[in-house]
C-alpha cells in the first residue's frame, strides 16, 4: 500500500485488550492524506474497537492498549495517542480527527436541538460564537443536502429521520474540517438511496478538504466504491492487506473469498428465471454445522417449476384485497383524530405456494405495515384478507386463531424477539404450547434446531450465549414450530454481516424446497431480494407502484421509483465508481388531514403479469 500522498496516521504493532482477553492482535497500517483505508471484517474482529483506540475512547468502556503505538501527524508535529493527556486528546479529538458512528440515534443529546450540538463543536474548537456559529451551522447542513437548513436547527433528533440523523452526524465531523475522518459503518442501518447520497456526501468532502478517510464497514459493495486500500480483519488478526482492486478482485486469503462469494451483487441473477443460492467457500460461523461448502441450489416454487407467472386458474395460499391500514394521530385539547398515516393503502396481490414475494422500498414505504397486517398484529381500516380463499377478517375466532398459526414472523433483530431469561427450549416450545401441538417436547426441540443447522444441546442455553447469525437461525426454528405455510421474513437478514446473511438465505431458500413454504420477504436489499425471491412488489408511500417477476422488476423496471432503488445498490467493482444522479429531496411524509386522503394509484400491464402505477411522478 504506497503512496506519494503524506502519511497521516501510523500504527504500528497495535494490541487491543478488555481485561485478559486480547481484541486486536499486533495491527500495523498507514493512512495517507487524501486517500481512503477501509477496514473490513465480520463482527467481533476488532474494526471498531481500532476505531475507538485512535479516538481516546477506549479506556472510556473498559478497554486499554497493551501494546503498540498510534502516531498521528499534524503539520509537521507527530502526537503519539496512546500516551496524550485527556485535555491534549480533547483538542485533536473532534478537530483534527473526527468520527461518523453507527447509530447516530444514540449519538446525538435527545435533549438537545440539532442546532445547539453542532454549535457547541464550533464555539469549541473554532471559537465560532451567537450568530456567527448558527449561520456556520445552516452551511454545514447545506452541505450534507439537508433540505431547508436553517430550519432544520431547531428541532431534535427524534424529528428527523435516520438518513436525516445520519447527515446531521456527517455535518458535526466535518464541522472542523478535520485532517482524519473515521467512518465506523456509517450507512448499515441505512436504506439504499439514502445510503448512496451518505457515501456521495463523504466523497465529496474528502475531494473538497482532502481529508483522509478510515472507513469501517462489513459491507463490500459499499467498501468497493469508496476505499483506496483495504485490511481485512478477522477476529482481532489482519488477514489481508492491499489496494482495494487487488482485495477484491483477486483476495489472497479463503477468508477474503468467502466474504466476496457472500456479497450479494445486483445483476448477478440476469437471466435467471428461480432463485439461486449462494455458492459460499465455507460455512463456519454457526456452531454445529458441517462446515462443508454447499453448491448452488435452485429453489423453485412447488406449485410452479418453471416460475413463469402465475395464472388466474391457480389458487393462491393467500390473497390480499384492496388493504388498508392507517395509524390515527389525534391532536387539540379534545384529542380529536386530524390526521392520519397513510402507512398501507389499498393494497393487492397475491402469495402462492412455495413462492417468495418481496416487498421492497425504503423505510416509511409501509412493507412492514403490510406483514403486520397479515400477521393480525394491527387491525386494517378496510379491505379483505383470504387464506386458501376464505376471508380471515371477519371469520370466527377459532378459525383465525389456525390463520395465525399458519403464518408465522421472522423480525429483524433476534436478539429483541428472544425473552432473555428463558432458554431457548422454551422459547421454542411456547407457540407449540399455544396451539396445542407438544407431543415430546425433548424431540420435537432437537427437530427444530437440527432443521436450521444447529445441534440439540443448544436447548439448554439463553440467548446471549449465540451470535448474532445463530439467533436468527433460532427464530426461523421458532417460526417453523407450529408448522406453517408463510413465513414473513421482515428485514431477518438486514442487521447481519454479509457472510451470515448469505448463509441464513441459503437456509431460508433449503427449507422452501424441503416444506414448500411460502414467504413474504420484506426487505430495502435489492440485491438480496434479486437472490431470494419469484416476484417482487415495490412499494412507495404507503403503495404499490409496480409489481411483477423478479426478471421483469430487475431486468426491466419501469417505475422511476424502481428505477431509484436499483440505480443506488452499491456495485463492487472498484474499477468503476459510481455515477448518479444527486437526489437532495426526502421522501414526503406518509401523514395527511383527514380531509387531504392519496390519490389512489391504478395500474397497466405491461407484460404479463408485470403491472406498474400510471402515476409515474416520483415526488
Amino acid at each position: 500500500m504506497t503512496s506519494l500522498l503524506t502519511p497521516i496516521l501510523d500504527v504500528r504493532n497495535l494490541t487491543l485488550a478488555f481485561g485478559k482477553m486480547p481484541v486486536v492482535n499486533d495491527l500495523s497500517f498507514t493512512v495517507n492524506q487524501g486517500e481512503t483505508l477501509a477496514i473490513v471484517g465480520e463482527s467481533g474482529s476488532g474494526k471498531s474497537m481500532t476505531s475507538l483506540a485512535i479516538m481516546g475512547l477506549l479506556p472510556h468502556i473498559g478497554g486499554r492498549v497493551d501494546s503498540g503505538s498510534i502516531e498521528f501527524k499534524d503539520e509537521g508535529k507527530i502526537h503519539e495517542l496512546t500516551s496524550l493527556s485527556d485535555d491534549d486528546f480533547r483538542r485533536i479529538r473532534g478537530n483534527d480527527i473526527a468520527m461518523i458512528f453507527q447509530e447516530p440515534m444514540t449519538s446525538l443529546n435527545p435533549v438537545f436541538s440539532i442546532g445547539s450540538q453542532i454549535t457547541e463543536a464550533l464555539e469549541l474548537h473554532r471559537g465560532l460564537k451567537g450568530a456567527e456559529a448558527e449561520n456556520e451551522a445552516a452551511r454545514l447542513l447545506d452541505l450534507v443536502r439537508l433540505p431547508n437548513a436553517k430550519a432544520q436547527l431547531k428541532r431534535y433528533p427524534h424529528q428527523l429521520s435516520g438518513g436525516m440523523r445520519q447527515r446531521v452526524m456527517i455535518a458535526m465531523a466535518a464541522s472542523c474540517n478535520p485532517k482524519l475522518l473515521i467512518a465506523d459503518e456509517p450507512t448499515t442501518a441505512l436504506d439504499v438511496t439514502i445510503q448512496a447520497q451518505v457515501l456521495q456526501i463523504i466523497r465529496d468532502m474528502q475531494s473538497e478538504l482532502n481529508t483522509a478517510v478510515i472507513f469501517i464497514s462489513h459491507d463490500m459493495g459499499v467498501v468497493a466504491e469508496m476505499a483506496d486500500d483495504i485490511i481485512v480483519m478477522k477476529r482481532g488478526d489482519m488477514i489481508e492487506s492491499n489496494s482495494a482492486q487487488e482485495i477484491i478482485l483477486r483476495p489472497g486469503t479463503d477468508y477474503t473469498r468467502q466474504l466476496m462469494a457472500a456479497v450479494p451483487k445486483i445483476g448477478a441473477m440476469t437471466g435467471k428465471s428461480a432463485p439461486e443460492k449462494f455458492d459460499l467457500i465455507g460455512q463456519s460461523e454457526q456452531a454445529g454445522s458441517s462446515g462443508k461448502p454447499e453448491t448452488a441450489q435452485q429453489a423453485e416454487p412447488t406449485s410452479k417449476p418453471d416460475n413463469k407467472p402465475f395464472d388466474n386458474d391457480d389458487s393462491p395460499l393467500v390473497s390480499l384485497k384492496k388493504v388498508t391500514t392507517h395509524y390515527p394521530i389525534r391532536s387539540g385539547f379534545w384529542g380529536k383524530v386530524r390526521h392520519r398515516v397513510h402507512a398501507a393503502e389499498s393494497i393487492s396481490f397475491d402469495i402462492y405456494a412455495g413462492e417468495t414475494v418481496a416487498l421492497v422500498g425504503e423505510s416509511g414505504s409501509g412493507k412492514s405495515t403490510v406483514g403486520k397486517t397479515l400477521q393480525q398484529l394491527v387491525t386494517p381500516a378496510g379491505g379483505e384478507i383470504l387464506f386458501r380463499g376464505q376471508e380471515m377478517l371477519s371469520a370466527p375466532p377459532e378459525v383465525r386463531d389456525r390463520f395465525k398459526r399458519e403464518i408465522q414472523y421472522v423480525f429483524q433483530d433476534p436478539y429483541g424477539s428472544l425473552n432473555p431469561r428463558k432458554t431457548i427450549k422454551a422459547s421454542l416450545l411456547e407457540p407449540m404450547y399455544h396451539h396445542g401441538l407438544v407431543s415430546d417436547p425433548a424431540r420435537q426441540v432437537a427437530e427444530l434446531l437440527e432443521s436450521v443447522q444447529l445441534p440439540a444441546e443448544f436447548a439448554s442455553r439463553y440467548p446471549h450465549e449465540f451470535s448474532g447469525g445463530q439467533r436468527q437461525r433460532i427464530c426461523i426454528a421458532r417460526a417453523l414450530a407450529c408448522k406453517p405455510q408463510l413465513i414473513i421474513a421482515d428485514e431477518a437478514v438486514s442487521a447481519l454481516d454479509v457472510s451470515v446473511q448469505a448463509q441464513v438465505v441459503n437456509l431460508l431458500m433449503d427449507l422452501q424446497k424441503e416444506r414448500g413454504l411460502s414467504y413474504l420477504f420484506i426487505s430495502h436489499d435489492m440485491a438480496v431480494v434479486e437472490r431470494i425471491s419469484h416476484r417482487v412488489a415495490v412499494m412507495y408511500l404507503g403503495q404499490i407502484v409496480e409489481m411483477g417477476t423478479r426478471q421483469q422488476i430487475f431486468e426491466n423496471p419501469q417505475h422511476p421509483y424502481t428505477q431509484r432503488l436499483l440505480s443506488a445498490v452499491p456495485m463492487m467493482d472498484p474499477l468503476r465508481k459510481p455515477q448518479r444522479p444527486i437526489l437532495d429531496v426526502e421522501i414526503p411524509s406518509p401523514i395527511r388531514a383527514i380531509e387531504n386522503p392519496p390519490l389512489i394509484h391504478t395500474y397497466r400491464e405491461i407484460n404479463i403479469g408485470h403491472i406498474v402505477a400510471e402515476n409515474l411522478v416520483l415526488f
